[in-house]
């Protein structure tokens, strides 16, 4: 029971009514160890600095809580990033630049096959008939490429050969250097590039 002195009496210890106890008068000393419950801490009252160096843990964050917000800048280092989760998405458009290109890294496969001047190369072992400003390298000997239908001024045909002298270049119905007729490539390892310009001169070689 409580005496008139506000002490509670108890068969063991004197104890002291909450009503008694002034403001801040609960020191650190006062609290006995693990006494201080998740039911005892008001919301929002534990702040960063309360919490110890190291001691915020995997297990104790929820899933899917740390948001982008709760990273500060410039500290998702490489240790913190799994091996093969950079995908191509993740990669901001043109921002691989030159340095980050390991040496020896771009193969023949990465690269499309051109020519100097930036038009596709198409590697033939038979004979096809030819699109407009494309390049065709011939492999094989006794091949026959065939100039596009209908050609406007200004569309280019490459032909490069190997080491044979007997491709034919069929001018198909147009004329090839003011002439009806069909070029022949009879010298080996040439390259020749094929302007058209008008029905008269037909396709002219550059």
């Amino acid at each position: 029971m409580m005496g008139a002195d506000g002490v509670v009496k108890t068969s063991s210890a004197p104890t002291v009514a909450n009503a008694r106890l002034g403001d801040g008068s609960v020191t650190t000393p006062k609290i006995a160890d693990i006494n201080v419950t998740t039911a005892k801490i008001a919301d929002s009252n534990v702040t960063t600095a309360k919490i110890a160096d190291a001691h915020v843990t995997t297990l104790k964050i929820a899933d899917s809580n740390v948001t982008t917000a709760k990273i500060a800048d410039i500290n998702v280092t490489t240790a913190k990033i799994a091996d093969a989760n950079v995908t191509t998405l993740k990669i901001a458009d043109a921002n691989v630049t030159t340095l980050k290109i390991a040496d020896n890294a771009v193969t023949s496969d990465k690269v499309t096959a051109t020519l100097a001047v930036g038009i596709p190369t198409t590697v033939i072992s038979s004979s096809a008939t030819a699109v407009a400003n494309n390049h065709y390298f011939i492999d094989t000997a006794t091949q026959t490429l065939t100039l596009p239908a209908s050609p406007t001024a200004g569309q280019k045909v490459s032909v490069t050969v190997g080491n044979f002298t007997d491709t034919t270049v069929a001018r198909n119905s147009e004329n090839i250097a003011s002439a009806a007729e069909d070029l022949t490539i009879d010298v080996a390892n040439l390259g020749v590039t094929l302007c058209y310009t008008n029905a008269s001169r037909g396709w002219v070689i550059l």
